[in-house]
């Protein structure tokens, strides 16, 4: 079934400077294979972005978020973003971002999405053992099978609740070499459960969302990959200035 999910291009995501330019270009390109007008509760919109709590006046919000990010992915060429304001009373209560998404490629394997990451970008993911200090021990290489051969029995779900039996039973097998132990991996599953349930509108993960929910989160792990080894490197820098 069509789900009208287009993956992310993480050589434009990474390329993006403005955090909150990430986030957006996340939740729109969501939809851009199926809808023009894409629109979101402010108040949700603020949940998504990770900010709750924050700008109370609308102005500032609109000021310091929403134009800043999508002025960023305007100047990517890849979109072509406006927004309009709905009121009710004098307050805003939702945003119609009018998008129209000039990259016409719809559907990429999770391979084709690596291959367009820059190789230097995904050495960079790939850690030599080696490297890793005891507190980084179970950081997974992209390309190792070694936890391949895991009983499915033993594999760490952060929560098995979002599944039905069927799903459950797929996410096993599907993302069976992947630590969810680890505080990134675990952050990559948050993420698409959200986005999942935020799509479809839904508080668990059935067999209609199943395949939506494995590419959101296939791209989520390459992510949060990148940020880890990023964060590592961060780290022995510090160090080494000590």
């Amino acid at each position: 079934m069509d789900t009208g999910y287009t993956p992310i291009n993480l050589a434009i995501f990474f390329g993006l400077i403005n955090p909150n330019a990430q986030r957006f270009y996340d939740l729109l390109r969501l939809w851009s294979g199926t809808k023009s007008i894409i629109n979101y509760k402010v108040d949700d919109l603020k949940e998504l972005l990770m900010i709750e709590g924050k700008y109370d006046r609308y102005n500032d919000f609109k000021r310091r978020i929403v134009v800043p990010a999508i002025k960023e992915l305007n100047e990517t060429g890849y979109f072509d973003i406006d927004f309009k304001e709905n009121k009710v009373g004098r307050k805003v209560d939702s945003i119609d971002f009018i998008v129209q998404d000039l990259d016409k490629r719809k559907y990429f394997s999770k391979d084709d999405v690596i291959n367009e990451i820059p190789n230097s970008m995904l050495e960079d993911v790939v850690i030599p053992y080696d490297e890793r200090d005891s507190e980084n021990q179970d950081i997974i290489s992209l390309y190792s099978n070694d936890i391949d051969q895991l009983d499915r029995k033993d594999i760490f779900v952060p929560d098995e609740s979002v599944f039905t039996t069927g799903t459950l039973r797929s996410f096993k097998l599907d993302f069976k070499s992947i630590d969810f132990k680890n505080q990134y991996m675990e952050k990559a599953f948050n993420d698409a459960v959200m986005i999942t349930f935020d799509k479809d509108n839904v508080e668990s993960i059935k067999a209609v969302s199943y395949k939506f929910f494995k590419g959101t989160l296939d791209n989520k792990i390459i992510e949060y990959r990148i940020e880890e080894q990023q964060d590592i490197k961060h780290k022995q820098e510090m160090e080494m200035l000590w």
